[in-house]
């Protein structure tokens, strides 16, 4: 076994679905639509994602939840937005005492140190769309192609541009490094030039999804982890 099955084992459990759910009267029963992936950043609770996984739908946010090895939804509030660093902290309604859900939690890293060339791989739910499409959180393997600069306030951060299949559904997935899974970034965007038209769709599950690129995008964890601490000091 490689060293990588075992660090997705790690990582997996931390990995979540973030979807709307909407009431369907015909049919008496709630559906959801996966916009994006999380990941747990405390064992409170909380979950980081993409601010625009979030912002602009309609329904109610839920978070998609391991019990017993199967998901359930749980109705969610969005405790933080940065619209800037394009990222949104998530938090959980406590879990009734007498059910046995844990919270695990990822590790993160140094983004400082990240190269061209660095080995990743990020871990999500890239089909998004009802809960038929790709509601098992799924592993692409990439590298850091270049270093895309940004203006955040008033610095210039540098961006990771990846070369790795990325999806719609990917936005909000942790990269991690493949050789202790701690995680170095999150995914943001994807360039995708057939969505300048009338592009060709995919349909997994029933449901169209975006088509998939090789180059996407992550936010550096050293920016997102000065929210994470603002948010996590501001709740004890």
């Amino acid at each position: 076994m490689s060293n990588l099955n075992n660090i997705i084992k790690l990582i997996k459990p931390s990995i979540v679905p973030v979807a709307f759910a909407t009431s369907t009267f015909q049919q008496g029963q709630m559906n959801f639509n996966i916009m994006g992936t999380g990941f747990v950043i405390s064992e409170k609770g909380y979950i980081c994602t993409c601010a625009h996984v979030v912002l602009g739908k309609q329904g109610q946010l839920n978070i998609g939840i391991k019990e017993n090895g199967n998901y359930i939804w749980a109705a969610s509030e969005i405790a933080l937005i940065d619209n800037e660093r394009d990222i949104a902290i998530i938090k959980l309604p406590p879990p009734p005492l007498d059910r046995k859900i844990e919270f695990k939690t990822v590790n993160f890293g140094d983004s400082e140190f990240v190269e061209e060339g660095h080995d990743i791989a990020f871990c999500g739910f890239p089909f998004g769309g009802g809960t038929g499409g790709g509601f098992t959180p799924s592993t692409t393997r990439g590298i850091v192609s270049a270093f895309r600069p940004k203006k955040v306030g008033d610095s210039i951060i540098r961006h990771f541009q990846l070369d790795a299949m990325t999806m719609e559904g990917n936005s909000g997935a942790p990269v991690f490094n493949i050789d202790n899974g701690e995680v170095i970034g999150v995914i943001s965007a994807r360039f995708d030039p057939l969505m300048l038209g009338n592009a060709p769709q995919m349909i997994v599950g029933g449901q169209p999804v975006g088509f998939p690129t090789n180059i996407g995008f992550a936010i550096p964890i050293n920016l997102v982890k000065q929210l994470i601490e603002a948010v996590l000091k501001k709740q004890e």
